[in-house]
């Protein structure tokens, strides 16, 4: 979607993001949505900008985190 480099506003990225699921999804307004991430703070914002999105902390940085 972006090329490697380019800077972009968190909720820009998000915009340009819904209209590649458009692309793909007809039902986007209306699925439930999983994230992973691994934890950084502009991941969980996009996140968190849906109503129906989940999000979950990728396995290896769940267990770095937690230090297993």
């Amino acid at each position: 979607m972006l090329k490697v480099g380019k800077r972009i506003n968190t909720m820009d990225y998000r915009d340009l993001l819904i209209k590649e699921l458009q692309k793909h999804y007809v039902n986007i307004n209306y699925d439930k949505i999983v994230i992973c991430g691994d934890g950084d703070a502009w991941i969980r914002e996009i996140a968190n900008s849906f109503g129906n999105v989940r999000y979950i902390l990728g396995v290896c940085h769940a267990i770095k985190t937690n230090g297993i």
